[in-house]
């Protein structure tokens, strides 16, 4: 079990049976993780630092050895990588980036990244404004993208075809989706906040 502790910019490995805490990796601002297990790796996203309007450092994307929880490689991100998964094939990452001044991925625009896990190079990129959190749908074919200021959520084919948007009456915090994937539920910014349930197939 690998648990992200942001208030003490760690990542731990703890054992399942007894809860007791393994290994730690300090990352500073860790954000989203994911990981591949049959590979042996995990992928963490860590948030920009800003001192006033000046980028102090920027954010990025940490690839993890997890059986000695050890950084193998980092790789530039933009701002605010706010999502990170695994395909259900184990061979792909998508990041979902808040972008600027980044490696990998296209410097000025939020985008949604599939790139392979072996090598980390683009397979494709999708250009998106006001990118949020990321879910991928139940059969592993699109990803479900929360548009923060344009109160929807975007389904993003990840080979090939057109997006669609799903409208909401409200700013959208966060999507989760349902064990079967046929609902999302999205957690509002509104005041009060609000759960709204949605049909996703």
């Amino acid at each position: 079990l690998y648990v992200i502790v942001t208030q003490g910019d760690q990542v731990a490995e703890v054992d399942s049976r007894n809860f007791a805490v393994k290994k730690t990796l300090s990352i500073k601002r860790p954000g989203d993780m994911a990981a591949q297990f049959k590979k042996g790796i995990g992928l963490i996203t860590t948030v920009a630092r800003w001192t006033g309007s000046t980028l102090a450092d920027q954010g990025k994307l940490s690839l993890i050895d997890l059986k000695s929880l050890e950084v193998i490689k980092d790789l530039k991100t933009g701002k605010n990588p706010v999502g990170i998964k695994i395909s259900h094939d184990g061979e792909k990452i998508i990041v979902c980036d808040s972008n600027q001044n980044s490696d990998i991925f296209e410097p000025y625009l939020d985008t949604l990244s599939i790139l392979y896990i072996d090598s980390m190079t683009v397979l494709k990129r999708i250009y998106l404004e006001q990118a949020g959190m990321m879910e991928l749908s139940h059969d592993g074919s699109y990803a479900i993208v929360a548009r923060f200021s344009d109160k929807k959520i975007s389904f993003y084919p990840l080979i090939e075809g057109k997006a669609t948007d799903l409208k909401i009456d409200y700013k959208i915090r966060k999507i989760d989706l349902s064990n079967d994937g046929k609902y999302g539920y999205i957690s509002t910014r509104s005041r009060p906040p609000r759960l709204v349930k949605v049909d996703i197939l």
